[in-house]
């Protein structure tokens, strides 16, 4: 019974050290999913542009951010 009650106090010490973990997961989650919607909105706009104005854009962003 001592290593229950044992076990049970050490998941009450560490239970503040899992929601900060959770809500990073989470977090993390939530930005590469934005992450991914901006980049495919991006790339659709670039297709509706059509392929002429993408190339300009492309262009000019590479000049602009020395990538």
């Amino acid at each position: 019974m001592q290593t229950f009650t044992d076990t049970i106090a050490v998941l009450l010490f560490l239970s503040p050290l899992w929601f900060p973990l959770l809500l990073a997961i989470i977090f993390n989650k939530q930005l590469k999913q934005y992450a991914y919607n901006r980049e495919v909105k991006r790339v659709q706009r670039e297709m509706e542009m059509g392929e002429l104005d993408a190339q300009i854009i492309r262009e000019a962003r590479r000049r602009r951010y020395g990538s």
